[in-house]
């Protein structure tokens, strides 16, 4: 992840911000805290609810924004306007960029944004050779059927051609380099800080810019918002946690039954340097209610870095959208089920890097979003073993 820290607190309070520094460390940190347990929810702008063993109390959320429109800044075609194209071009050498928007009302303003990931699906080649992408935050309004390489608007020109004026018309300092090489795949940039400061509201949400790096020529297609099968369009994935509300005292009312389920995720300690070895993670899901829960429905969000090997408990693996799911009638009060994933490391991720998994489970007729439990994972590269020297023996 790349973070700054340009100076001011704005309408943040301290407090606050020694929470977001710590919730970053509780996600990311994973051989100093376990994440034991993350509410998520099931789709874009759906809340989930806190997990019994939140750090803190926090409750957390995942939400998959679709993009709100998008278009292409080709330096070739400096006057061409790619508002209504399928597809998103990525040149080497910054020769084309791509701008993106995304809605991010469904967040509230007091969020803790843990990860922002900036999800792309890469249509073609077929090429081996490799694209570096980086995203920045865009600081100048456009509108997506008016920006060309020129212009952001019709009546507004950008400070620098493609979108290169700083800061004027974009942030200096973006995400940590993607590389892209191959089709048929998602991509995912970390956008997590820039995220973090449209919700604070310390920057206005203008979108975001991917800018290509010098490198061998390469150009490479992405499905845009206008791209005809809407499951392959971009997504903006936030992962953001919530201070708890304060519960009034006084007399509680009288109980209710109802289900409730708990969630415990657990893997490998970590870090991870063999790209060989296989991750295997471990799932309980339990009723911790007063009543029986009917119809579960269990999900395991794999993270980006992993290719699937396995799972028990008959779970279904998709693979376009890398989720496992598992169905299970019900669960008796105090009943749990026990659920193994295996996964192996991709190759691009042995260089050092960091997954977080992801799992949830809710029921047809429980009160509360999904529980979820999540685990983190550094990685890294080998550490090289010393060689004794062999001294020669005199003849």
């Amino acid at each position: 992840m790349s973070w700054r820290n340009e100076g001011g607190l704005n309408d943040m309070s301290i407090s606050r911000k020694v929470t977001a520094l710590a919730l970053t460390a509780i996600l990311v940190m994973s051989a100093l805290f376990a994440v034991s347990s993350l509410g998520a929810g099931a789709g874009p702008g759906v809340a989930g609810v806190v997990g019994d063993a939140g750090p803190g109390g926090l409750r957390f959320t995942t939400v998959r924004l679709p993009v709100l429109e998008d278009t292409t800044l080709h330096s070739w075609f400096p006057t061409k306007n790619y508002g209504l194209d399928q597809n998103l071009f990525l040149r080497s050498g910054d020769v084309s960029a791509a701008l993106l928007r995304f809605d991010l009302s469904s967040i509230p303003r007091e969020a803790l944004v843990a990860q922002a990931t900036l999800r792309l699906y890469i249509l073609g080649p077929e090429d081996h050779r490799t694209l570096s992408a980086v995203a920045y935050a865009v600081n100048r309004p456009w509108v997506a059927r008016e920006a060309n390489w020129l212009r952001a608007t019709v009546t507004t020109r950008w400070d620098q051609p493609g979108c290169n004026g700083v800061p004027a018309d974009r942030g200096g300092t973006g995400s940590d380099p993607l590389e892209i090489s191959g089709a048929g795949k998602w991509v995912a940039l970390d956008v997590t800080h820039i995220v973090q400061e449209w919700v604070e509201g310390v920057a206005a949400n203008r979108g975001l810019i991917v800018k290509t790096l010098p490198g061998v020529s390469v150009e490479y297609k992405a499905a845009s918002a206008e791209y005809y099968q809407p499951a392959f369009r971009p997504i903006l994935q936030v992962i953001y946690g919530l201070l708890p509300t304060p519960t009034p005292t006084g007399t509680p009312p009288p109980a209710v039954p109802e289900p409730r389920l708990s969630v415990v995720k657990t893997g490998p300690e970590g870090p991870l340097y063999d790209t060989e070895v296989t991750i295997h993670y471990e799932i309980s899901v339990q009723n911790v209610g007063t009543d029986v829960a009917q119809g579960i429905v269990i999900t395991d969000d794999l993270p980006l870095g992993v290719v699937y090997q396995s799972c028990t408990g008959d779970g279904v693996y998709n693979r376009d959208d890398h989720v496992i799911t598992w169905t299970v009638d019900s669960l008796n009060v105090g009943s749990k089920v026990d659920l193994a994933v295996d996964v192996k490391l991709a190759d691009w991720i042995k260089a050092g890097g960091v997954t977080v998994n992801v799992v949830s489970a809710g029921c047809g007729n429980c009160p509360e979003a999904p529980a979820t439990g999540a685990w983190t994972i550094w990685v890294g590269p080998p550490t090289p073993t010393p060689t004794e020297e062999v001294t020669p023996t005199p003849t």
